[in-house]
């Protein structure tokens, strides 16, 4: 088979514009957006040639995926701050490893420090209680299946180890929270 000549293309910056107006109207959420904000700047990224870099045309255009990026990522953390209050409040496991399997841990960690400061104290001391509480009995439960003093055994406890990191950094966050509050 005979290699296809090579696809050229032109992007300007009204182009730009207009897929990213177009993207953020269709997409079915945030997250979608962002990726597919990081998919179009890591493809420009390596089909642009390295002379093409130095435009200041390039430049506006990877400034303004990164600027919609941005936006995307903060409506993302927002919504998934306004759905861990929804978890806290429901006292729901997995509802909490979902939104933490959906974001990285820092993004998770932001996410939650979101969700701490739109609830009341009380609201906050009992998700900080019940998070502490939740992760105090798995790890003993773990340390229990184990059969050894140091050694955690979460699939012999019937733990999923993602559930204990989703609690564990849910935790941690609302912990230095209710400090604060």
């Amino acid at each position: 088979m005979e290699n296809p000549a090579p696809l050229g293309f032109s992007l300007d910056m009204e182009q730009a514009e207009a897929f990213c107006a177009a993207l953020w109207r269709q997409s079915s959420s945030p997250a979608h957006t962002l990726a597919a904000l990081t998919a179009l700047e890591s493809f420009l990224l390596a089909t642009v040639r390295p002379a093409q870099r130095s435009a200041p045309e390039f430049a506006a255009i990877a400034a303004l995926l990164q600027r919609r990026a941005a936006q995307a990522r903060a409506q993302l953390l927002a919504d998934t701050g306004v759905e861990l209050q929804a978890a806290m409040a429901e006292r729901s496991l997995a509802s909490v490893a979902r939104l933490h399997r959906s974001l990285s841990r820092s993004g998770f960690g932001q996410a939650a420090q979101n969700a701490a400061q739109n609830i009341g104290p009380d609201a906050l001391c009992s998700a900080a209680a019940w998070t502490s509480a939740w992760c105090r009995d798995a790890k003993a439960r773990a340390l229990a299946a184990s059969g050894y003093p140091d050694a955690l055994d979460f699939k012999g406890a019937g733990i999923l180890p993602a559930e204990y990191a989703a609690m564990s950094d849910l935790g941690a966050c609302l912990a230095g929270k209710k400090d604060v509050a």
